[in-house]
């Protein structure tokens, strides 16, 4: 027997953005990349006390039930000691990188309908925690478009205009336990400390673009080309209600691995 690679299995395979309104994903289809700071996340969720499309934690290194050891920087004296339950470190310049947030769709929210020596149908399948929480978070329009054609656009337009960029599959974890791994993405110095959430948004499969030589505090609007050859604009009931069929082919020797 054989299945798919396990990378596969990983890789986007279309992205979907959603919206309150139509016109924001009409301008999109066009090119029109609108991008807030990871700082306005941040404030979203403050001022709205709702977490969703905001995040308190957005752009910082959270720890958990620390002893804090406070010392005089001229003498070394200690002159504070106690223990902090949750703490936050945040570097100002982080809340003014621009973000581009969006779904993305993989080999798990496929359901096959047909499969073939070197290809297989599908039909797009959702949780109804996925559901619930785009539709209440995002909107009930969605515009769905091609990862391959997305991303090389995005990566002409960027080194054509000298932008810096990072984009990757956010990873989620739960921010009650100080994992190694995470802590070592902001001690670090890189980019991989942008790409971190709580445990409470993995329905979410965010896929994102962070930006990293534009800093401001306001948003930035960067154009990439007309997206209409490769996006189809409809509403997350038509989406999640009827779904739409997708047919992939693959090379039988790379992309099946053999099941014993």
């Amino acid at each position: 027997m054989y299945e798919i690679a396990p990378e596969l299995k990983e890789r986007p395979i279309f992205f979907m953005k959603f919206s309150k309104e139509k016109w924001t994903l009409e301008s999109l289809r066009k090119g029109n990349l609108y991008m807030n700071t990871i700082g306005y996340f941040k404030k979203l969720e403050e001022e709205t006390k709702k977490r969703g499309m905001g995040d308190k934690d957005e752009g910082a290194l959270v720890l958990n039930q620390l002893d804090i050891s406070l010392y005089d920087y001229e003498t070394g004296n200690l002159f504070l000691k106690g223990f902090a339950g949750r703490s936050q470190i945040r570097f100002e310049e982080d809340c003014e990188k621009h973000a581009f947030c969006m779904c993305y769709l993989d080999f798990y929210n496929l359901e096959i309908i047909e499969e073939g020596s070197n290809y297989i149908k599908t039909k797009t399948s959702f949780s109804d925690e996925q559901k619930k929480e785009f539709k209440n978070n995002f909107g009930e329009h969605v515009l769905i478009y091609s990862c391959g054609d997305f991303i090389e656009n995005v990566r002409r337009t960027f080194e054509k205009e000298n932008i810096q960029w990072a984009a990757s599959k956010v990873r989620y974890t739960d921010f009650s336990i100080n994992y190694k791994d995470r802590i070592e993405s902001y001690t670090n110095g890189g980019n991989d400390k942008y790409f971190w959430k709580d445990s409470f948004f993995k329905n979410q499969k965010e896929y994102r673009i962070i930006v990293t030589n534009k800093d401001s505090n306001e948003p930035l609007i960067i154009n990439i080309g007309d997206m209409t050859r490769y996006s189809h604009l409809t509403t997350a009931d038509e989406l999640f209600n009827r779904g739409f069929c997708v047919e992939m082919h693959f090379d039988p020797e790379k992309d099946l691995t053999k099941i014993d």
